[in-house]
């Protein structure tokens, strides 16, 4: 992974805009593409990244047709993946086929579901479809994930995961679980660890929650303060260290350098795991009516981050399938003006945190979405960590 880093500041500025896809012959590509299925949803999380737009307008989805023509243009550009988000991907009828269509592409498949309909379609999925499920469940127990989600949701989305679990026939299909870490639910953090031993899940990924959508509407009561994100991270640290048995936890506010603090002030080693943005190079996100953008971070989620970008020339919002071919999206000035923005380092020497810190060269490559949106760091708990670790004897 750290040849990645390398890789990406090795090209020159005046490459930038060849993406190496459709016979390019030179480039990035991208391997990882993330598609919101749909806008819709049956429910209405406060927490919601996608709520934006579930308002007296809110754009069209992709057609069938239209869905089915980018997955033949992506497996042309040498994509490996697609993650299905939303909105709810299981609300669409044509789900079943679009997952098949990915898999006659040899392209692997992941989808993000909040569970609810999950019985009644998890043979196709995890079977015919092979493809790869997490159930989202935003607290260990009813209490916590029903004060974001709403009554009767955790047994629900219990139920479809254990469907999953119990119709799959190939253990290589993963299945999972993947939640956000807010004030109702951090100070019994580490239960997350147990709920996904109980349920035998192969993994979960544990995410702090950030002010976007629905979440920026409630964050006076969904925000944690970094020092408490760092005490929760030494819970979960000390359990995952204690228990190397439990199911795989992917924990991303673990920076490198929070991770160096954990070692050197708790004993902690968990090892390096170089947190890579890649979007623009490697991965991007297209957004239910066919917008692409290179992150999620960096789209009409955040709409400082999309107006940072377009007082450098990003404009982004043009960037449609139904008016280009993805690989002229790709090849295009948007996304060129932003990889030559992060191979130049600019967004790196803004931040307070980073322009210090030694991974930023080697190990860690931080988003630019916070620089576009004039923040001074993108990652809170590196500069407690920072303040932690000057702190430590050494």
């Amino acid at each position: 992974m750290p040849g990645l880093v390398a890789d990406i500041r090795r090209k020159p500025a005046s490459t930038v805009g060849r993406g190496g896809v459709e016979g390019s012959g030179f480039g990035f590509y991208p391997q990882l593409v993330r598609l919101d299925a749909t806008w819709r949803c049956n429910l209405n999380c406060k927490h919601c990244q996608t709520a934006m737009f579930r308002g007296s307008e809110h754009p069209n989805d992709l057609t069938t047709g239209e869905v089915l023509d980018l997955f033949q243009q992506l497996s042309q550009a040498g994509t490996k993946a697609v993650g299905l988000l939303g909105g709810e991907p299981l609300l669409r009828a044509d789900l079943p086929e679009l997952l098949l269509a990915l898999a006659s592409h040899d392209i692997k498949a992941t989808i993000t579901t909040n569970g609810l309909r999950l019985p009644a379609l998890a043979d196709c999925l995890v079977n015919d479809a092979r493809a790869s499920v997490a159930v989202s469940l935003d607290g260990p127990d009813a209490r916590g994930h029903e004060a974001i989600r709403g009554r009767t949701t955790f047994s629900k989305a219990v139920a479809g995961l254990e469907s999953a679990l119990s119709a799959r026939r190939d253990p290589a299909v993963e299945i999972g679980i993947s939640s956000v870490v807010h004030r109702g639910n951090i100070a019994n953090v580490c239960d997350f660890l147990d709920l996904a031993r109980d349920l035998g899940v192969d993994y979960i990924i544990l995410a702090a929650v950030h002010p976007v959508g629905s979440g920026a509407t409630n964050w006076d009561s969904l925000m944690v303060a970094p020092g408490e994100l760092m005490e929760a991270g030494r819970k979960l640290a000390e359990r995952i260290v204690a228990e190397p048995s439990l199911p795989t936890a992917q924990v991303n506010f673990f920076t490198p350098a929070f991770r160096r603090h954990l070692s050197e002030a708790h004993g902690l080693r968990l090892g390096q795991i170089p947190q890579l943005d890649r979007a623009g190079f490697y991965e991007c996100y297209i957004q239910c009516d066919g917008r692409v953008f290179p992150s999620q971070k960096c789209s009409e989620m955040v709409p400082e981050v999309l107006a940072g970008a377009g007082v450098r020339g990003m404009s982004f919002l043009d960037n449609s399938i139904r008016a280009r071919r993805f690989a002229d999206i790709w090849n295009g000035p948007d996304f060129g003006r932003y990889r030559d923005l992060v191979m130049r380092r600019e967004h790196l020497a803004h931040y307070r945190s980073c322009s210090t810190c030694e991974f930023s060269s080697n190990l860690c490559l931080p988003t630019a979405g916070a620089f576009l949106a004039g923040e001074s760091d993108p990652q809170p708990i590196c500069v407690e960590a920072a303040k932690a670790s000057r702190a430590v004897p050494t």
